[in-house]
């Protein structure tokens, strides 16, 4: 395996949605622009603070198309032409009942969708979203928009990810605004029986067809989920933990992929029934606590429970800054019950202080839907001597989140980072905090001899623990 030929590109903003770029940005088309695009740790360390929770909430959006790398001008020569237009364009938007959708909840979206393969997720999926207004009295409009035939696509998104069996997302990218100008978007159900979901744990269920749309709910366990009133034949059930990864899914594809027929209002007749037992899932290999480092970090991401012939490829993205990276490493299940480890490693691009986002993906059937992710937190630690005479002064200092607590830990025998928040066989030496830059520096110390130095700390994300560092004393 090789972690060569990465890409980085342009993420706009902050992981909202599976399919970031497609629920969270609009852009105005006359500017020509097209978007660029496990287990929980004891108890949080004094200084932890809670942040905005829609803003850094799990994604609540479709199988996660990153946003579109490519420039516009690249973009601009593969279309070939420029875009036809100015139509005008309106459609309505109702719940399974046929009631129209609550104002002040729901955004339309109006854009065109690019599906080349493989579909659910590649450098090389683009959704440029023109523009977005929100839905009132069930309806939207929209005039001067440009169209793409055949790929035209419409979305509505919105809600709380948490209220159970409403619409989160309704999405359909086969239309042609050249042609059609009223639409109507209102999703049918599919039953989805869940054996051995966890008890008090609420499922992200997404239900879709590559060529043709896409619906996600939220339901507490079995029940009837959204599905798009274009047909499926793809559904993902995924469990996030509480800091927005995904440390497991299960997927179902229809056979030969022939697409379920849905009609708006009505009830798919056949269930579809799963095992949780079967789940496919992933993280970073290595302590129970979240991983963090220096950028440039190399990390293992352990795949386990994933069918034979599986292959599972995997990309990044940065939550706060332009940073995404495609990774040429694949692996493939030789059998469900042997795990699967790939080596990546964290762009050198992504600051101190920022979260990266990793995700493996199925790609061996390009049409299918099925992702688990975790999370890498960036940070800097070190001293301000390696070396030192016995008595000489050293401070330890680095870089994580803003006014964030920190503690400084030492211990006198080689160790990686502690395995959990308790930081058992170290001792504490400092307690502070980090300033507006993230930034902080202990007071001078004057050790006797060598030793290793962590530091824990917290931020709006998770706490975590710095790399590891090793004072030589002679």
């Amino acid at each position: 395996m090789t972690d060569a030929a990465s890409r980085e590109g342009s993420h706009m903003g902050l992981r909202t949605t599976k399919w970031r770029a497609v629920a969270t940005l609009a852009m105005s088309v006359a500017t020509t622009a097209l978007l660029l695009g496990p287990a929980t740790c004891i108890a949080e360390p004094a200084g932890s603070r809670q942040v905005d929770e829609q803003a850094h909430k799990a994604p609540t959006f479709l199988h996660r198309l990153p946003p579109a790398w490519q420039s516009a001008a690249v973009r601009a020569s593969r279309l070939g032409a420029v875009l036809p237009g100015p139509y005008a364009i309106s459609g309505t938007v109702r719940d399974y009942d046929g009631t129209p959708v609550p104002d002040d909840v729901y955004t339309a979206e109006w854009g065109w969708y690019d599906p080349n393969p493989p579909i659910w997720e590649s450098p090389d999926v683009v959704y440029n979203t023109g523009g977005d207004q929100d839905v009132v009295g069930g309806a939207f409009s929209f005039s001067g928009i440009t169209s793409l035939p055949g790929s035209d696509a419409l979305t509505v998104h919105g809600g709380d990810s948490t209220d159970v069996g409403v619409p989160v997302v309704l999405s359909s990218w086969d239309n042609d605004f050249s042609t059609t100008s009223s639409y109507s978007l209102q999703p049918g159900h599919v039953q989805v029986d869940i054996t051995g979901w966890p008890a008090g744990r609420q499922a992200d269920v997404s239900v879709g067809d590559a060529a043709r749309g896409m619906a996600e709910t939220t339901l507490n366990g079995s029940g009837a989920a959204c599905a798009p009133q274009t047909g499926f034949d793809c559904l993902e059930v995924s469990l996030y933990d509480d800091k927005g990864a995904i440390p497991a899914s299960i997927d179902w594809v229809s056979p030969s992929h022939d697409v379920v027929p849905v009609t708006p209002g009505a009830a798919v007749a056949d269930p579809v029934t799963l095992d949780w037992s079967q789940a496919r899932r992933g993280r970073l290999d290595g302590p129970l606590c979240r991983h963090s480092g220096p950028p440039g970090s190399s990390v293992r991401f352990k795949l386990s429970g994933w069918p034979a012939g599986y292959q599972a490829s995997f990309w990044g993205f940065a939550y706060n800054a332009p940073v995404e990276r495609y990774y040429s490493t694949t692996v493939t299940s030789t059998a469900a019950d042997q795990p699967m480890l790939a080596s990546l490693r964290v762009p050198t691009s992504v600051g101190a202080g920022d979260v990266f986002e990793l995700d493996a993906y199925r790609s061996d059937d390009p049409a299918a839907l099925l992702d688990v992710a975790d999370l890498f937190q960036v940070s800097t630690f070190k001293a301000s001597h390696a070396t030192i005479t016995r008595g000489r002064g050293v401070r330890f200092g680095g870089r994580i989140s803003d006014y964030s607590g920190v503690q400084v830990f030492v211990r006198y025998k080689r160790a990686k980072q502690p395995y959990t928040l308790k930081a058992t066989g170290w001792r504490k030496i400092a307690d502070l905090t980090s300033g507006k830059d993230g930034r902080f520096v202990t007071k001078l110390f004057h050790p006797h001899k060598t030793a290793w130095y962590v530091a824990r700390y917290a931020s709006p994300y998770f706490p975590a623990f710095t790399s590891v560092i090793k004072l030589s004393v002679h």
